[in-house]
């Protein structure tokens, strides 16, 4: 068969098993929110959506960017912004340290998530992208990577995995999802069953016993498409509020006050002619949002040496942080990479100190902290054997998410949306934002938009 016609044939068996074993809830139930964002983009009005794939090293094989074009060629009115920043070899006890520099910053409007590892930390990375996020999620079950073939002995290790792989993906992960209010995509199901019907081993969908080969990604693109699906009768969570100025607030002597309940605000700018310039100074709970900690983000740290895994999965700050790009400088080490010593140097600090990786460290400024626990070196000797060079350096910045004074935007393009966001990372819960205009006029604002994560 051609390539073209085995991938019409497994989108067709996807379609139709998908529709065979839908359970009562419809696919999409748990997503309407992106969907709609995107079956409503027009050419006159695109929606801006992002879309986020995480989880580790099958998250990241083509499948992925075979659903990406999907969403692009079926809307392609969309002002469409998608990422992955899946890691290879994260489970979920690594994967936890990572979220807050790759999820909560990006704030995406949905997630294509799967990971292995720990069901207790993996609800915990759930959960914590529920409370800091309005990201809506879609997380896929596990496809098989053994089956029972009559004729060949059973290992007692590859029964106990699909056992455990088994009950995650058809009671855990359900039960996960209807908690957290999440939609899971059945890939076991259909996977199975496209084995059985076609007469063949689960590892002839794969590439080495675990990860997919071209046939595998074809089948996983085709079984998570359909639940990337919009359905105006379902219904829609109330994530985010819009205020429309002239209706649900008014400027009144140059001054726009809202009280609001969420963690990020965005100022959607309105036509504005000639005063594109037009400026107000932004306040949250009467201060300015620079005087707020959380509001300062940190990106995730560069690579190692030797893998694309973060030299370091997180680093924290324990006192208030400037927007500024920090290095790491690997000084000296021992022979298998197990034991760093390092100096920090922020663009704005400065040198900062000096640490070991086997023990907590906190920079003089106390703008950096590392927990011995989160480094990913030794991991990265211990599968490649390449011992890290003296003088390699790790990366990473700090970055606003708010603004002290809003600047109308030049709208180019009316049938773009321009957002600004105010204020992200703020505590869940309820906030006052007031807006003082710099002159006698008042910048263009349409609307403004309130994100309120489900949990708090």
């Amino acid at each position: 068969m051609s390539p073209n016609g085995n991938r019409l044939a497994v989108l067709s068996f996807a379609f139709t098993v998908i529709a065979q074993a839908q359970p009562a809830v419809k696919t999409g139930s748990g997503i309407q929110r992106t969907m709609t964002l995107l079956a409503t983009s027009t050419p006159a009005h695109r929606n801006p959506v992002r879309v986020l794939f995480y989880g580790q090293s099958i998250t990241k094989q083509e499948w992925s960017q075979a659903v990406a074009q999907d969403l692009r060629t079926r809307y392609p009115s969309a002002e469409l912004t998608i990422e992955n920043r899946a890691i290879g070899g994260y489970s979920s006890p690594f994967l936890i340290q990572t979220v807050a520099h790759d999820v909560y910053g990006f704030y995406p409007d949905l997630i294509i998530f799967h990971d292995f590892g720990d069901q207790q930390i993996y609800e915990k990375i759930i959960a914590g992208i529920r409370s800091h996020t309005t990201a809506e999620i879609l997380i896929q079950t596990d496809y098989p990577t053994w089956m029972h073939v009559d004729g060949e002995p059973d290992t007692p290790a590859s029964v106990k995995r699909e056992e455990f792989h088994q009950r995650h993906s058809f009671e855990w992960l359900p039960d996960l999802c209807r908690r957290y209010a999440c939609e899971v995509i059945d890939v076991r199901r259909p996977w199975i069953q496209y084995l059985n019907d076609n007469r063949l081993k689960a590892g002839d969908l794969l590439a080495d016993g675990v990860h997919l080969n071209a046939r595998g990604n074809n089948l996983l693109a085709e079984i998570t498409k359909p639940y990337l699906r919009y359905d105006p009768s379902l219904p829609q969570p109330d994530l985010t509020k819009n205020y429309q100025i002239g209706r649900d607030a008014e400027w009144k002597k140059g001054r726009l006050k809202i009280e609001f309940e969420g963690n990020r605000v965005d100022l959607i700018a309105g036509s504005n002619g000639p005063h594109h310039a037009a400026e107000a100074d932004v306040w949250i709970d009467g201060k300015r949002p620079s005087e707020n900690p959380d509001l300062y983000f940190i990106t995730r740290p560069t690579d190692t040496y030797s893998v694309d895994w973060p030299a370091i999965n997180r680093v924290t700050a324990k006192k208030p942080l400037l927007v500024e790009d920090w290095t790491l400088r690997l000084l000296e080490e021992d022979e298998v990479d197990s034991r760093w010593r390092f100096e920090v140097e922020g663009s704005k600090t400065g040198p900062d100190g000096t640490g070991l990786g086997t023990q907590p460290f906190v920079s003089k400024s106390g703008r950096v902290a590392i927990d011995p626990d989160v480094w990913g070196v030794k991991r990265a000797y211990d599968l490649r054997h390449q011992q890290t060079p003296i003088g390699f350096e790790v990366h990473w910045s700090v970055i606003p998410m708010f603004i002290d004074t809003y600047r109308a935007p030049r709208i180019a393009d009316p049938s773009k949306e321009y957002a600004i966001t105010a204020a992200q990372g703020l505590s869940n819960g309820r906030h006052t934002l007031e807006l003082v205009a710099r002159d006698k006029t008042n910048p263009p604002i349409n609307w403004i938009r309130v994100y309120r994560p489900p949990i708090k």
